[in-house]
């Protein structure tokens, strides 16, 4: 069952990379699903978790960079869809790459990380799935190692699962 709770992404700030990995992808992929039939979706032979290799990633031009316009406090839908605990967001706030504008539409966790860096699997990864006006997705995953305090954001996120 999915609870609607306030949120505030305060503690879940994104920083702009200033290096992307040289992973080839295409993909027609839209928000609800269906879209993996083009490209290496089609034709590839790896699946997560994907091992990027800080050795290997290339240095981003200046263009391809992420403005963070702001994550305003919203409510969201909090659940459990039996792969990642997911919210699903009123008024998610957005960012810019390009001069296009990706609007926040829900972020999800997994457990472990479905990306390695040089070959080490983090505890936890937040995907943050944004669209543009044309549904063309943007996700920023921010990876998590777990620590000796609580992270507020995810505590909130957790006490409302199945409540």
């Amino acid at each position: 069952m999915a609870k609607l709770l306030p949120l505030t992404l305060l503690a879940m700030s994104c920083l702009a990379a200033v290096h992307a990995a040289a992973v080839p992808f295409a993909s027609t992929m839209r928000e609800g699903g269906g879209g993996f039939d083009t490209g290496i979706c089609v034709s590839g032979l790896q699946q997560s978790p994907v091992d990027i290799i800080t050795a290997d990633t290339i240095a981003l031009e200046v263009k391809n960079t992420l403005t963070l316009n702001g994550y305003p406090e919203t409510n969201a839908i909090i659940e459990d869809t039996g792969s990642a605990i997911k919210a699903t967001l009123d008024n998610g706030g957005s960012v810019t790459v390009d001069g296009v504008n990706y609007k926040l539409l829900q972020f999800h966790f997994h457990g472990k990380s479905e990306e390695k860096i040089d070959g080490t699997q983090y505890d936890l990864v937040v995907h943050l799935v944004h669209a543009d006006d044309a549904g063309n997705l943007l996700v920023v995953g921010v990876i998590f190692e777990e620590g000796s305090t609580a992270n507020p954001v995810i505590a909130t996120i957790l006490d409302g699962v199945g409540g």
